[in-house]
């Protein structure tokens, strides 16, 4: 463990960077928040991409009904990250929940064999991919399930194996007032011709017109 506060931990290990790093988040993002409000021109020059695990836009919450956990224990932080202007992407609860495994996936990925009901070492399998999936298997047996998810592993997953993944720009807001939406993650796809910022005009001018403020909407 670092000796010293998180922040000035980080903030040391950027500025030694040869080159921009990716930061992989696997919970809230309390210290990327920090180290953007200290240092926002070292995190613009030295950070390539932001990789969090947190938000959930459409499978509802893991801490509410509405809000994910990595989100709602710090909405401040994920605001400022997600306004910041970097390069963010999110491996949310959406994505988290669709990467599961069987009990006969895991084996055949390399927990091991099943002989006389217990499961032995894979003889072709390299010893990290048969303890990853043995905790898997291990933890639907303790937690009668059915499947497994590979939970915030998916997120470091997502930079091994990018060629597997489908990513879509999006504009991502983050409720901060609901007494019982606080912490909410929402995203609002992007029309073909828009940028973020693009996008931001449209809903406030569609806000408006709602409000029988503006007639017609130029875009």
């Amino acid at each position: 463990m670092a000796p010293e506060h998180s922040l000035w931990f980080l903030h040391a290990a950027l500025s030694a960077a040869s080159e921009p790093v990716t930061i992989v988040a696997l919970g809230p993002l309390t210290n990327i928040a920090g180290l953007i409000r200290l240092a926002p021109e070292l995190c613009a020059e030295r950070v390539s991409r932001v990789v969090w695990m947190g938000g959930s836009g459409w499978a509802g919450g893991n801490y509410s009904p509405w809000a994910e956990a990595n989100a709602a224990y710090d909405p401040e932080a994920a605001h400022i990250v997600l306004s910041s202007g970097l390069d963010i992407t999110m491996y949310g609860l959406d994505a988290y929940l669709k990467v599961d495994f069987s009990a006969e996936e895991l084996v055949e990925c390399g927990a091991g064999l099943r002989q006389a009901g217990t499961v032995v070492a894979h003889p072709g399998r390299p010893a990290w991919c048969q303890l990853a999936t043995r905790l898997l298997l291990r933890d639907m047996a303790h937690f009668e399930m059915e499947t497994a998810q590979i939970g915030d592993a998916g997120a470091v997953a997502m930079l091994v194996c990018e060629e597997a993944v489908t990513t879509r720009l999006m504009h991502v807001g983050v409720e901060l007032q609901g007494a019982r939406t606080r912490g909410t993650v929402s995203y609002t796809h992007l029309r073909a011709h828009e940028t973020p910022e693009h996008l931001v005009c449209r809903l406030l001018l569609e806000k408006k017109k709602k409000e029988g403020r503006v007639n017609t909407i130029y875009m």
